[in-house]
């Protein structure tokens, strides 16, 4: 029965497999592999539950939208650990543009922004203000036309850690359309 799960490159034979999968359990690691299972059940179904009130306080908080937009399908498999609902309706919802047409952007970027970010982000008039909230942007220290400092104030925001984990993605790939801009500043 396990043997059939074996991948197509393995070179022993099914019958090898099956008599090496033979042997003489004891009682103590039985009991074990069924108390770690029965965890493991219990774990999923507490981030099942997770994911369905996360889901529900996103959709009280989050403003109409309207239904008729499209938006794009990025991904034809949902992976392995993003949650059981549509996070790309919902950011869509709160911020009124498709994060995920980002290569790079992940479901995790999207969420990090949602949970602490929601609607506030209405809140600054620039990009260059936001950054600056975020403290992604050099202090500059300049007197009569020298730099003295240009250090990045320090801080600890979790959607700047979101936001330099993307750009870090972004920059690891090859065929990304800011890939030659991390690429010249890496020199």
């Amino acid at each position: 029965m396990l043997s059939s799960f074996v991948s197509k490159g393995v070179k022993k034979s099914r019958e090898e497999i099956t008599a090496s999968l033979q042997g003489q359990w004891r009682d103590d690691f039985i009991f074990e592999l069924r108390s770690c299972l029965s965890l493991y059940w219990i774990y999923e179904k507490a981030v099942l539950e997770c994911d369905a009130k996360l889901e529900s306080e996103l959709l009280a908080k989050a403003p109409s939208v309207d239904t008729q937009v499209n938006l794009s399908q990025t991904r034809k498999k949902p992976l392995k650990h993003s949650p059981k609902f549509n996070i790309q309706q919902v950011s869509f919802a709160f911020f009124k543009t498709d994060h995920y047409q980002i290569p790079g952007v992940s479901h995790t970027t999207v969420l990090c922004l949602l949970t602490n970010m929601g609607n506030d982000i209405q809140k600054f008039a620039t990009g260059k203000q936001f950054a600056s909230w975020l403290r992604l942007v050099p202090n500059n220290k300049i007197s009569g036309g020298k730099v003295i400092s240009d250090k990045t104030p320090p801080g600890k925001n979790q959607i700047a850690r979101c936001l330099r984990m993307a750009a870090n993605s972004i920059g690891n790939q090859k065929s990304h359309p800011l890939t030659p801009f991390f690429k010249k500043n890496s020199l």
